[in-house]
């Protein structure tokens, strides 16, 4: 008798437990990603369950993409699986462990689905985003073959002498085409006006290389710098 009656009260005090956690503020089964697996075996082994993570933390853990969700619920439909067709080393599971498994796999299952009904927008500004990258290469070649001959001697004497980035001053106004169509960029900082740094944008730069036979100066050796009066190679 004495011993039916301690069994009852242990799984009183469990059920209480289980209900105490899932309805109160020590839900969560992981604190970070990448440690729930280790939260979970050190709070389920050692009962210490005050170090939990709250509801909104597990939550907002959940949140952070589709596989740390996806993991959750595959896990906790083991746990309850496993229970409820008595698998070995599952069909004794402590109350407390399976309400935690049923709101962790409520909360992951939402989280799933919410992935699953924000895929077509991802798609959607995936799609837009290659259209708005594919128009702008297209007004990048358009401005470089079209631009007039002054800017594309400097475009051309740039690409042949392998500078990317150089100096001249604040207010060059051969340059002020090129960075007012977005080819060129004036760095920000703190510089001096007479040796500002400007650095050719990377797809006009991989456009330009691309297309080097086109824009390429044979011989260099006869052509003067047409920065070196006003700044110099960084």
């Amino acid at each position: 008798m004495h011993s039916s009656a301690t069994e009852g009260s242990g799984v009183a005090r469990a059920s209480r437990t289980g209900v105490e956690i899932a309805g109160a503020t020590r839900v969560a089964i992981i604190s970070r990603l990448n440690d729930c697996g280790a939260d979970l075996a050190c709070c389920v082994f050692s009962g210490d369950w005050g170090s939990m993570p709250s509801l909104k933390d597990f939550v907002a853990a959940l949140q952070a993409g589709w596989f740390p969700a996806l993991a959750a619920f595959i896990g906790c439909a083991i746990v309850l699986l496993g229970d409820y067709f008595r698998w070995p080393y599952l069909d004794g599971s402590p109350a407390y462990l399976l309400t935690i498994a049923v709101y962790v796999g409520v909360f992951s299952f939402s989280v799933l689905t919410a992935n699953l009904a924000y895929m077509p927008v991802l798609i959607w500004n995936i799609y837009s985003d290659r259209r708005a990258k594919e128009r702008f290469f297209k007004r990048i070649e358009k401005e470089i073959e079209e631009a007039p001959s002054a800017e594309r001697e400097l475009l051309s004497y740039l690409v042949s002498s392998g500078r990317r980035a150089f100096t001249s001053e604040f207010d060059d106004k051969r340059l002020v085409p090129l960075v007012s169509k977005g080819l060129i960029i004036r760095q920000g900082g703190q510089h001096s006006v007479l040796d500002w740094p400007f650095v050719v944008r990377q797809e006009v730069w991989d456009y330009l290389t691309e297309h080097k036979e086109r824009f390429e100066i044979s011989d260099l050796t006869n052509v003067e710098d047409p920065f070196r009066k006003n700044g110099w190679l960084i």
